[in-house]
């Protein structure tokens, strides 16, 4: 059964501790969903990667 999971992020997040996670949910069919406190912005993490899913 897929889920929905969500993520609190926000600027300088640590990059792997997000995208680790977050491709192995997502490889085990489970939609992740990214939530920041200013809806539309992009987060970037300390090494650069970029987040923008949030709602």
């Amino acid at each position: 059964m897929s889920k929905k999971i969500a993520v609190l992020i926000t600027d300088e997040f640590e990059d792997s501790e997000f995208t680790s996670p977050a491709d192995e949910f997502r490889k085990a069919g489970h939609e992740v969903i990214t939530i920041e406190k200013q809806a539309g912005k992009t987060v970037k993490g300390k090494k650069g990667e970029a987040q923008r899913d949030h709602r």
